[in-house]
């Protein structure tokens, strides 16, 4: 068994949302294996399903920009968030996220984008990698270009949202049937809210709508939801018990789809009615086809 360490106790504690005494119990009992821990955390109601995605130490900022039919969220790392204020800083992430929306073909992973982002060369010649290091001589800490995300929309309008202290950033596609519909301003304030949807609501969406579940994350759920229901059911049949599961995986599933969930702004009002009652007044085809977000040092 690997040793169990504050480290790894601390760890799981910032992923899962539990206890450190329950941290290490779960660590003890799953060999000290993370992803393991986490689920057995879940299984036993300890650890929330919004915390599954887990938290990083590390402070930064997002950059935002939308350019017609694309747009990028670029991160960029730094040790304390004294100098992601700096003028230095704000402007090393300005130039970075300018960059990654001139670039004309950048990798779909985020991690991968950002690699290749910073070997490419800015106007002076020198790479986004040599300005990073510049201003890690500068302002005396360590600095990474962490992630870059593209989203694009083939016709409609991509709605953008970034918070106030700038570590958080979404973009939503919202397709039209004609063009035009997009300049609409129904069009334009629902593809802004849909972004400010999938940034703040917690948990956050993981699809737009149910039939892009995977048979991997579904097959999770089932397996906790039936433990779950196993515990608190115990003594009843096995039907009973299988009922109580899959009520358990419906509210998950809907938590996890965006067309499914409350609408932020309005809890009384599903995010997928949102969508065709502006179709509705528009009097044409919506359509939400994308979305990315990112949260700064949240993987």
């Amino acid at each position: 068994m690997a040793a169990i360490t504050a480290e790894r106790v601390k760890e799981l504690r910032e992923k899962s949302g539990a206890g450190m005494m329950e941290c290490k119990k779960a660590l003890e009992h799953n060999d000290g294996d993370l992803e393991k821990s986490i689920k057995w955390l879940r299984e036993k109601g300890i650890a929330s399903a919004e915390k599954k995605a887990g938290r990083a130490a590390a402070e930064g900022l997002a950059g935002l920009r939308v350019s017609g039919s694309s747009g990028v969220i670029v991160e960029l790392n730094c040790e304390t968030d004294f100098v992601a204020r700096t003028e230095k800083f704000l402007a090393l992430l300005d130039a970075a996220t300018a960059s990654a929306a001139a670039a004309a073909d950048l990798p779909g992973d985020p991690a991968a984008a950002a690699a290749a982002l910073s070997a490419a060369r800015a106007a002076d010649g020198r790479t986004l990698e040599e300005h990073v290091k510049a201003a890690i001589g500068t302002l005396g800490e360590n600095m990474a270009l962490a992630r870059v995300l593209r989203l694009t929309v083939a016709r409609g309008a991509l709605g953008s949202y970034r918070h106030s202290d700038g570590k958080l950033a979404s973009l939503v596609a919202l397709e039209c049937g004609r063009p035009d519909t997009a300049s609409r301003p129904e069009v334009v304030e629902l593809a802004r809210d849909l972004a400010m949807q999938v940034a703040g609501n917690l948990p956050p969406a993981e699809v737009v709508s149910r039939d892009q579940v995977s048979p991997e994350l579904l097959k999770r759920e089932r397996e906790i939801a039936l433990t779950q229901a196993q515990q608190a059911g115990a003594g009843k049949p096995q039907a009973i018990i299988e009922k109580i599961a899959e009520g358990k995986v419906n509210k998950v599933l809907q938590e996890l789809t965006l067309l499914e969930q409350a609408f932020i702004k309005d809890p009384s009002v599903k995010v997928g009615d949102l969508v065709q009652r502006a179709a509705a007044k528009v009097g044409d085809t919506l359509k939400v086809s994308g979305f990315v977000r990112l949260k700064v040092g949240v993987k």
